[in-house]
Protein backbone atom coordinates (compact mmCIF):
# COMPACT_ATOMS: atom_id res chain seq x y z
CA UNK A 1 0.00 0.00 0.00
CA UNK A 2 1.27 3.45 -0.87
CA UNK A 3 1.72 6.19 1.66
CA UNK A 4 0.92 9.83 1.07
CA UNK A 5 4.61 10.61 0.55
CA UNK A 6 4.93 7.83 -2.04
CA UNK A 7 1.90 9.17 -3.92
CA UNK A 8 3.45 12.66 -4.01
CA UNK A 9 6.72 11.16 -5.26
CA UNK A 10 4.83 9.25 -7.97
CA UNK A 11 3.14 12.47 -9.10
CA UNK A 12 6.57 14.13 -9.32
CA UNK A 13 8.05 11.16 -11.24
CA UNK A 14 5.15 11.25 -13.68
CA UNK A 15 5.86 14.91 -14.24
CA UNK A 16 2.42 16.16 -13.19
CA UNK A 17 2.24 19.89 -12.53
CA UNK A 18 -0.46 22.34 -11.53
CA UNK A 19 -4.08 21.24 -11.84
CA UNK A 20 -3.18 17.87 -13.27
CA UNK A 21 -0.95 17.17 -10.24
CA UNK A 22 -3.66 18.30 -7.82
CA UNK A 23 -6.28 16.11 -9.54
CA UNK A 24 -3.92 13.11 -9.50
CA UNK A 25 -3.13 13.59 -5.80
CA UNK A 26 -6.79 14.07 -4.92
CA UNK A 27 -7.77 10.87 -6.74
CA UNK A 28 -4.92 8.80 -5.22
CA UNK A 29 -5.54 10.13 -1.70
CA UNK A 30 -9.20 9.19 -2.08
CA UNK A 31 -8.23 5.64 -3.08
CA UNK A 32 -5.80 5.49 -0.14
CA UNK A 33 -8.53 6.62 2.28
CA UNK A 34 -11.00 4.07 0.87
CA UNK A 35 -8.45 1.26 1.30
CA UNK A 36 -7.77 2.34 4.88
CA UNK A 37 -11.51 2.42 5.63
CA UNK A 38 -12.00 -1.06 4.13
CA UNK A 39 -9.07 -2.39 6.12
CA UNK A 40 -10.45 -0.90 9.32
CA UNK A 41 -13.90 -2.30 8.57
CA UNK A 42 -12.45 -5.77 7.91
CA UNK A 43 -10.45 -5.64 11.17
CA UNK A 44 -13.56 -4.63 13.11
CA UNK A 45 -15.58 -7.44 11.49
CA UNK A 46 -12.83 -9.91 12.39
CA UNK A 47 -12.82 -8.71 16.02
CA UNK A 48 -16.60 -9.03 16.21
CA UNK A 49 -16.48 -12.54 14.75
CA UNK A 50 -13.73 -13.54 17.18
CA UNK A 51 -15.74 -12.21 20.14
CA UNK A 52 -18.83 -14.03 18.87
CA UNK A 53 -16.86 -17.29 18.68
CA UNK A 54 -15.49 -16.72 22.20
CA UNK A 55 -18.99 -16.14 23.59
CA UNK A 56 -20.32 -19.24 21.83
CA UNK A 57 -17.47 -21.29 23.30
CA UNK A 58 -18.16 -19.87 26.78
CA UNK A 59 -21.84 -20.73 26.40
CA UNK A 60 -21.03 -24.31 25.33
CA UNK A 61 -18.65 -24.67 28.28
CA UNK A 62 -21.32 -23.40 30.68
CA UNK A 63 -23.89 -25.81 29.21
CA UNK A 64 -21.43 -28.67 29.59
CA UNK A 65 -20.79 -27.69 33.22
CA UNK A 66 -24.54 -27.57 33.87
CA UNK A 67 -24.98 -31.04 32.37
CA UNK A 68 -22.02 -32.37 34.38
CA UNK A 69 -23.45 -30.89 37.58
CA UNK A 70 -20.47 -28.59 38.16
CA UNK A 71 -22.64 -25.50 37.78
CA UNK A 72 -26.23 -25.35 38.94
CA UNK A 73 -28.74 -23.07 37.18
CA UNK A 74 -31.17 -21.27 39.44
CA UNK A 75 -34.15 -19.38 38.10
CA UNK A 76 -35.14 -16.27 40.05
CA UNK A 77 -38.13 -14.49 38.54
CA UNK A 78 -37.42 -14.14 34.83
CA UNK A 79 -33.62 -14.25 35.25
CA UNK A 80 -31.31 -17.23 35.48
CA UNK A 81 -28.37 -17.33 37.84
CA UNK A 82 -25.56 -19.83 37.81
CA UNK A 83 -24.05 -21.18 41.00
CA UNK A 84 -20.57 -22.53 40.32
CA UNK A 85 -20.21 -25.42 42.74
CA UNK A 86 -16.52 -25.74 41.89
CA UNK A 87 -15.71 -22.15 42.88
CA UNK A 88 -13.56 -21.69 45.96
CA UNK A 89 -15.46 -20.36 48.96
CA UNK A 90 -14.26 -19.78 52.49
CA UNK A 91 -15.02 -22.82 54.58
CA UNK A 92 -17.54 -22.67 57.37
CA UNK A 93 -16.17 -24.37 60.51
CA UNK A 94 -18.07 -27.44 61.67
CA UNK A 95 -20.29 -27.13 64.71
CA UNK A 96 -18.62 -28.57 67.80
CA UNK A 97 -21.12 -29.58 70.48
CA UNK A 98 -20.15 -28.28 73.88
CA UNK A 99 -17.71 -25.76 72.46
CA UNK A 100 -19.89 -23.69 70.07
CA UNK A 101 -23.13 -21.85 70.78
CA UNK A 102 -25.78 -23.29 68.42
CA UNK A 103 -27.61 -19.97 67.88
CA UNK A 104 -24.40 -18.15 66.97
CA UNK A 105 -23.27 -20.98 64.67
CA UNK A 106 -26.67 -21.09 62.90
CA UNK A 107 -26.61 -17.31 62.41
CA UNK A 108 -23.10 -17.59 60.95
CA UNK A 109 -24.25 -20.44 58.68
CA UNK A 110 -27.26 -18.44 57.41
CA UNK A 111 -25.10 -15.41 56.65
CA UNK A 112 -22.57 -17.63 54.87
CA UNK A 113 -25.29 -19.33 52.80
CA UNK A 114 -26.96 -16.05 51.87
CA UNK A 115 -23.67 -14.36 50.93
CA UNK A 116 -22.93 -17.29 48.60
CA UNK A 117 -26.44 -17.08 47.07
CA UNK A 118 -27.45 -20.56 48.14
CA UNK A 119 -31.15 -21.23 47.70
CA UNK A 120 -32.85 -22.13 50.98
CA UNK A 121 -33.89 -25.57 49.69
CA UNK A 122 -30.20 -26.57 49.53
CA UNK A 123 -29.32 -25.52 53.06
CA UNK A 124 -30.04 -28.90 54.62
CA UNK A 125 -28.45 -32.15 53.52
CA UNK A 126 -31.54 -34.32 54.10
Amino acid sequence: MSTREEIVQQADLLGYRGEKREEYLKQEFKVLAERAAKKEEAELAAKIELEKMRLETDMKMLQAKIQAGIVKEETVGNASRFNDASAKHPKLPHFQDGKDDLDIWLTRFERFAESNSWSRDTWSSS
